[in-house]
C-alpha cells in the first residue's frame, strides 16, 4: 500500500512539474513576442550597400512581408531579388532591428516581398541617459529652426515647425559643435513650436554627438 501511495505521489510531482514547465515556457514566449505591434502600415528604414531608403509595410503572411517600393529623397529606388537589407522599425517600445533579404518583386504594382524577421524584439531607444537642461536649446534641423526637448549622445527629441518624414536622414546643427550631426527620424507627433503648430520629432544619431555645452 505504501508503495502504491509513493508511486502516486511521484506521478503527481512529475505532472505538476510538467504543467509548471509548460506554463513557464508559454509565458516566456509571450513575453518575447509581446510589445511588438502588427507591422502592417509601419514605416521602415532600409539600409543597403548603396544607401538608406524608406518604405511602408502593406501586408504580411507566412511567406514574407510585402513592402512598398523604397524611396530616397522622394524618388523610387529599385531593389534586386536576393539583396540583403538591414531594417530599422520604430515602435512604441523601441526600435526593432533585423536583417532580411528581398524574396520577390511584383512587376505590376512594384511592391517587394522580404523575409520576415526571425526575432522581432524592440531595443530600448534610450540606452544612454538624456538631459533636459541645456544653456542653449535652439538648434537647426535641416537648416530650419528647432528646439531641443532632450538630448543624449545617441539621440534626441526636438520641436520644429517643419514635419520631417519618419525614416529619412536629417542634419542637426548643434551650436556648440564644430561639425553637423546626422541621424534618422524615428517618430513624429503633433506638437507646437514658437506659439504655433509644429511637431515633436524623435531622432537617432548615426554617431555620438558632443555634449560639452559652452560655459
Amino acid at each position: 500500500m505504501n508503495e502504491v501511495l509513493e508511486l502516486i505521489g511521484w506521478m503527481a510531482l512529475v505532472f505538476a512539474a510538467s504543467v509548471g514547465g509548460s506554463y513557464a515556457l508559454q509565458t516566456t514566449l509571450r513575453r518575447l513576442r509581446g510589445g511588438v505591434p502588427d507591422p502592417v502600415g509601419a514605416k521602415l528604414r532600409l539600409r543597403t550597400a548603396q544607401g538608406v531608403y524608406r518604405c511602408r509595410v502593406e501586408a504580411r503572411g507566412p511567406d514574407g512581408w510585402v513592402i512598398t517600393s523604397p524611396l530616397q529623397r522622394d524618388a523610387f529606388v529599385p531593389l534586386q531579388v536576393g539583396e540583403a537589407l538591414t531594417v530599422e522599425w520604430p515602435t512604441e517600445r523601441g526600435v526593432v532591428l533585423f536583417r532580411t533579404r528581398v524574396l520577390a518583386r511584383d512587376a505590376v504594382d512594384h511592391t517587394y516581398r522580404i523575409a520576415p524577421p526571425e526575432r522581432a524584439r524592440p531595443q530600448e531607444r534610450r540606452s544612454h541617459p538624456r538631459t533636459t537642461e541645456f544653456p542653449i536649446d535652439r538648434v537647426a534641423l535641416d537648416g530650419r529652426p528647432a528646439e531641443l526637448v532632450d538630448l543624449g549622445p545617441r539621440g534626441c527629441r526636438l520641436r520644429t515647425a517643419s514635419c520631417p518624414v519618419p525614416g529619412t536622414r536629417v542634419r542637426v546643427d548643434l551650436p556648440w559643435a564644430s561639425e553637423p550631426s546626422f541621424g534618422a527620424v524615428l517618430e513624429v507627433r503633433a506638437s507646437s513650436f514658437d506659439g504655433g503648430p509644429g511637431v515633436e520629432a524623435r531622432l537617432a544619431f548615426e554617431q555620438r554627438v558632443p555634449l560639452g555645452f559652452p560655459a
